[in-house]
């Protein structure tokens, strides 16, 4: 049976104009939210071009660069099981403290995909019927193992999935696929509580499907 586990997941803001001034003014807002929602003490670390900001208690990192901030969940627990209403708070309220026009906004879930023996040979099936060998001068018994990068549109959202294999000690044989996912929204607004809530477990439970469909499926 294949086992597809959540590992990072994110939620990207990306605003009209740089937003590292703003963040450097506004650093003890942030940090006073996030003692407020988790009871921690960040750790904040500013330097000329970024600042990161982190939790390690509940594994969130906020890493903001440019027009750029990063707000990640790291956690070990299963998706389900996580602090999710606080991380969803904490998007929404740096948002707010901002207060700056926002561009674009997206999800960002990472996988790690692992599969049984029997499953390797169906998936290096699949991944040798994407290469033309006789024009990459490869032989197919010497192939090891590719990965996918496929994007499309999904409900007026943009949706990329890529994998990477992962091999052994001997670099020669798979043993699993980091598939990193993305859904970027053509929204510059922050969706409320509930919606924001809603979507991104929807989404999160849509691309496990998708990626079943893919790699498991007939």
């Amino acid at each position: 049976m294949s086992i597809i586990q959540t590992k990072q997941v994110n939620i990207t803001q990306v605003y009209e104009e740089g937003i590292l001034d703003i963040v450097q003014l506004k650093i003890v807002d942030i940090r006073n939210k996030i003692i407020e929602l988790w009871d921690k003490q960040p750790i904040i670390t500013q330097f000329p071009d970024m600042v990161a900001i982190a939790e390690p208690t509940e594994q969130l990192s906020c890493i903001i660069q440019g027009k750029k901030v990063i707000i990640s969940n790291e956690n070990i627990k299963e998706f389900k099981a996580r602090d999710l209403d606080n991380f969803i708070k904490f998007v929404i309220s740096f948002s707010k403290i901002l207060g700056k026009p926002l561009k674009v906004f997206g999800f960002n879930y990472t996988f790690l995909f692992d599969f049984p023996p029997d499953k390797i040979t169906e998936i290096r099936t699949k991944n040798k019927n994407l290469l033309n060998f006789e024009s990459l001068s490869i032989k197919k018994d010497d192939f090891l193992g590719n990965g996918i990068n496929v994007a499309f549109m999904q409900d007026s959202n943009r949706v990329q999935i890529v994998s990477t294999p992962n091999y052994d000690d001997t670099l020669k044989n798979v043993i699993n696929l980091i598939i990193q996912t993305n859904i970027h929204f053509y929204k510059n607004e922050i969706p409320a509580f509930s919606d924001l809530m809603t979507e991104f477990k929807n989404h999160h439970d849509k691309l496990i499907e998708k990626i079943d469909q893919i790699f498991s499926e007939k």
